[in-house]
């Protein structure tokens, strides 16, 4: 007989982003994996916890899910919408299975940008939200001979990203009250959310009312400053666009350095002046958006891009708040609306 813990239910926050998908458990353990999968390609070995490595079949198609896949799929140029397509569903299960809850009934929430999640009357969009929920509800199988045990997702849950950061500024891992929860509950704050394919800005009232005038989301994010990269590399070195890769692509953004041809070439400067043409792009994507921050009593900024550009940030915007490892605050507010909210 089973025993009750292992029948237990199990609560995740899944930010499942264009960039990658970050998964939050009940005792705050974080795990990233990239938002990387291709049809039909095998390496040696699967199901490898350190690697994340993974290979899944759901509705007749088989993805290989791993960081070093030669041709990833885009993320943002797919058949389906990304957060209701095959891929979303497998690499929410790769997350998952990453972070250990193969084999465990699960109730996970995950996002969708504020200006999916919200009509523009502010009511939710729930045709959207109900086909997000049920996308996750399709039949997933892990491995090569499907012997891996995937999460059984019980139940799933969808917020808006962004709101779901604010949330875990608000309540605590234990379910209560932050200190700082009254004073941003009942001042005028605003989160930004700067994530791989969208900037997402949430202007929250006292009360927690938000403004939809001042929140939406802006096709522009740590992306593309890959495809930036890519373009200008490949015009740097009179190659074809195609021939520069994504590894070559991280290996510029990280090191500062690319291997062309086997020769090591320094292009940190072409980085360095990417990344402020896009902190440029951002910040008027955000302006557009929110208009003047000079109102703005709490002014947050979280996502991975709050880590690519922290400097830029704090240089730009005085007094705002970047909190510990941004990239996963949307994922710890997620499973706190799911394990204390979304019940």
């Amino acid at each position: 007989m089973a025993s009750k813990e292992a029948n237990k239910i199990k609560f995740a926050g899944v930010d499942d982003g264009f960039f990658s998908i970050k998964v939050v458990d009940e005792e705050g353990n974080c795990t990233s994996i990239p938002s990387r999968a291709q049809h039909d390609v095998v390496f040696g070995e699967f199901g490898n916890d350190p690697d994340k490595s993974f290979i899944f079949e759901t509705n007749g198609r088989k993805f290989t899910v791993d960081e070093g896949v030669p041709e990833p799929l885009d993320t943002r140029n797919l058949a389906q919408l990304y957060p209701l397509s095959d891929l979303n569903r497998v690499l929410v299960h790769a997350g998952l299975l990453a972070a250990n809850f193969g084999g465990h009934d699960v109730q996970v929430t995950t996002g969708l940008p504020v200006r999916d999640y919200f009509l523009p009357s502010t009511l939710k969009n729930e045709a959207l939200i109900t086909q997000k929920v049920g996308n996750l509800e399709g039949e997933v199988r892990c491995g090569l001979n499907n012997e891996l045990p995937v999460a059984n997702i019980v139940k799933s849950g969808v917020c808006s990203e962004g709101i779901a950061a604010f949330v875990d500024l608000i309540i605590g891992m234990d379910g209560q009250p932050t200190d700082d929860a009254e004073r941003l509950k009942n001042g005028l704050t605003a989160i930004i959310d700067i994530g791989g394919h969208t900037t997402d800005v949430a202007v929250l009232l006292p009360k927690m009312k938000i403004s939809i005038k001042r929140s939406g989301s802006s096709s522009v994010g740590v992306l593309s400053l890959e495809d930036e990269l890519q373009r200008v590399l490949a015009s740097q070195f009179n190659t074809n666009i195609g021939n520069i890769t994504k590894r070559q692509i991280e290996m510029a953004i990280h090191q500062g350095k690319v291997i062309i041809a086997r020769k090591e070439v320094d292009v940190s400067d072409i980085v360095t002046a990417q990344k402020a043409a896009l902190f440029e792009r951002i910040v008027m994507a955000v302006n557009k958006t929110m208009g003047s921050d000079e109102d703005i009593e709490n002014l947050i900024f979280v996502g991975g891009g709050a880590i690519v550009f922290e400097k830029q940030l704090t240089a730009r915007y005085s007094q705002c708040l970047i909190p510990p490892q941004p990239e996963f605050a949307n994922a710890r507010g997620m499973m706190k609306l799911a394990k204390f909210i979304q019940q």
